[in-house]
């Protein structure tokens, strides 16, 4: 007999796979019963969901999210596709003039370090490759990797990638509002800290920065049906 739940953990959040047989409110109990029973790994975690393995109705993710979030101890920020991830957020564009230039190129799992909570206030994290965060990083929290950091939460924090002079590396966040923000060595002009300052809400576009011409250049990564 077929698995009722299993979880995964991959860049972007945690990839549901779910029985395609078991009656949908039966099954629902399962994914709550699977979380409790991982509380140590994802206790106040927030993070993004893919579901695999049945078809559900936008009504019955929205059950499910609800369901997760209302009666574990974990947060879902929002669900992504799998065919999203892989061709609109991996695919997608700096800038439409130039198809040909990935936003966000795929991170080496094997050299990448991954954080399955929020940072709490003050923290300082230093790694040397690769960085994903299953979480926030508050406003008074510093984030310094030698490669690229991808927060799966909201980015308040003061966050530097490609810290060993690595300007090929991108910073991508759920909801990006950053005390202050460089890669390699380019600092995100103070005057571009308007396009931030303008969107208090969590529930905005996750974006992403790169170096282009010399200069730190963003853009919101929309993918199609990620809510």
């Amino acid at each position: 007999m077929k698995d009722a739940v299993v979880l995964k953990s991959n860049k972007y959040g945690i990839q549901l796979r779910l029985n395609d047989e078991m009656p949908f409110e039966e099954l629902k109990k399962e994914v709550i019963k699977k979380f409790n029973d991982s509380e140590k790994f994802f206790k106040d975690a927030q993070f993004a969901v893919t579901f695999d393995g049945r078809d559900l109705t936008e009504d019955e993710e929205c059950a499910l999210v609800d369901a997760i979030n209302s009666e574990t101890k974990t947060n879902v920020l929002c669900i992504i596709e799998e065919d999203v991830i892989r061709e609109e957020i991996l695919k997608a564009h700096m800038e439409p003039e130039e198809p040909e230039e990935e936003l966000l190129p795929e991170l080496n799992p094997n050299s990448a370090f991954l954080r399955y909570d929020s940072l709490t206030e003050d923290e300082v994290l230093i790694v040397e490759d690769n960085l994903v965060i299953m979480g926030d990083v508050p406003e008074s929290a510093t984030v310094t990797s030698g490669g690229s950091i991808m927060v799966l939460g909201s980015l308040d924090g003061k966050v530097w990638a490609g810290s060993g002079g690595n300007e090929d590396a991108f910073i991508f966040a759920l909801a990006m509002n950053p005390a202050s923000l460089r890669i390699g060595g380019v600092m995100l002009a103070k005057e571009d800290h308007g396009i931030f300052r303008r969107r208090k809400s969590k529930n905005y576009a996750p974006r992403a920065a790169r170096i282009s011409g010399g200069n730190v250049i963003l853009q919101e990564v929309v993918p199609s049906r990620t809510r």
